[in-house]
C-alpha cells in the first residue's frame, strides 16, 4: 500500500511516481509506503509506531526538523532535495544478528550505487563514502531496536541526492549524486535501494547469512586496511583496522593486541604499509 500523509498544513507531493514505488515493494517484506512533507525524525516516528504497525513499512519525509545521526548528532538537509527515510522491520533472524541490519542496509546502498556507476564503500560503522572523492560522505545510517511483544527494528537513512550541489554547500565532508554528475530523482533511488536492501535482508535470514554478510562487508569496506583513530565513549584507540567480525564489531590492533569495538567514531589516517 502506498499512501501520502498530511500533517499540520503539509501538502501532498503530486510528483511521487506511485506506480514505481508500488512496483519496488512487490516481492519484498514491505507492505506499506508512507510519505510526509515534514516531521521531527522518521526514525522516531516509526519507533513510536512500532507496536501498532501490522506490517513492515517505509516512511519518507521531505524534511526533518530533528533528524539525527549516530551519537545524537543532527542530520540536516534542505527540503525535498535528498532522500530521508526509515524502514520498520520485523526481525526474522536470531537476536544476535540485529546489529547486522545496519550492515545490510549499507551494503544494499553500495550495491545499488554500483548499478548507476557510482563506486562507494562502507566506512565503519554506518557511513557510505566515495573513495575517489577523498572519502566524502554521501549517506549515513542509524538503526534502533524496539523492544516489545514483537521484536522490531527501525533503520533510518539519509542519502544526498541533489544537495550539496557544490563544494561550497553543506558540511565539508559531504557529497551528493548531483556533485557526481548523476541526475536521478529520490524516488528512483529509493526504488533501487528497496530492491537491494531486501536482498541483503533475505541473506541475513539464512543460517550462514552473518558469514557471507561479513565477507561482503569486508570486501566493500573503506576502513579495513587503514591505520585508524577510533574514539569510543571512554578511550581513543590508534591502530590498524584488521577485520570486521560476524557480529559487526571492528577489530583494531593497537600494536599490542586486537581490540573489538562495537561503537566508536573512526577516522582513517592512512593506508597500512
Amino acid at each position: 500500500m502506498v499512501t501520502r500523509m498530511k500533517s499540520n498544513s503539509h501538502t501532498e507531493d503530486k510528483n511521487i511516481p506511485l506506480k514505481k514505488i508500488e512496483k519496488a515493494l512487490v516481492g519484498t517484506r514491505f507492505k506499506e509506503f508512507k510519505h510526509i512533507e515534514e516531521t521531527g525524525s522518521t526514525n522516531v516516528d516509526l519507533v513510536l509506531r512500532a507496536s501498532e504497525a501490522p506490517d513492515d513499512l517505509i516512511l519518507v519525509s521531505d524534511h526533518q526538523t530533528a533528524g539525527k545521526g549516530r551519537l545524537g548528532r543532527e542530520w540536516n538537509s534542505p527540503k525535498g532535495l535528498n532522500l530521508l527515510c526509515s524502514f520498520l522491520l520485523t526481525s526474522k533472524w536470531t537476536k544476535n544478528k540485529n546489529p547486522l541490519v545496519t550492515s545490510s542496509l549499507a551494503l544494499g546502498v553500495v550495491k545499488y550505487l554500483s548499478t548507476i556507476d557510482v563506486f562507494a564503500l562502507v566506512k565503519w560503522p554506518n557511513d557510505i563514502v566515495i573513495p575517489e572523492r577523498k572519502g566524502k560522505k554521501i549517506s549515513g545510517i542509524l538503526a534502533e531496536q524496539v523492544e516489545g511483544d514483537i521484536e522490531r527494528i527501525v533503520v533510518g537513512m539519509g542519502l544526498n541526492i541533489s544537495w550539496p550541489s557544490s563544494s561550497g554547500e553543506g558540511p565539508p565532508d559531504a557529497i551528493s549524486l548531483k556533485m557526481l554528475d548523476v541526475t536521478l530523482d529520490r524516488w528512483t533511488v529509493l526504488a533501487g535501494i528497496i530492491e537491494n536492501f531486501e536482498k541483503q535482508l533475505k541473506r541475513l535470514e539464512q543460517s550462514n547469512g552473518s558469514v557471507t554478510l561479513r565477507q561482503d562487508h569486508v570486501a566493500n569496506s573503506a576502513t579495513i586496511g587503514n591505520q585508524v583513530r577510533v574514539e569510543t565513549a571512554n578511550n581513543i584507540i590508534v591502530g590498524s583496522a584488521e577485520d570486521i567480525t560476524e557480529e559487526g564489531l571492528l577489530v583494531v590492533n593497537d600494536g599490542n593486541q586486537d581490540l573489538y569495538i562495537s561503537v566508536g567514531d573512526v577516522v582513517n589516517l592512512r593506508k597500512k604499509n
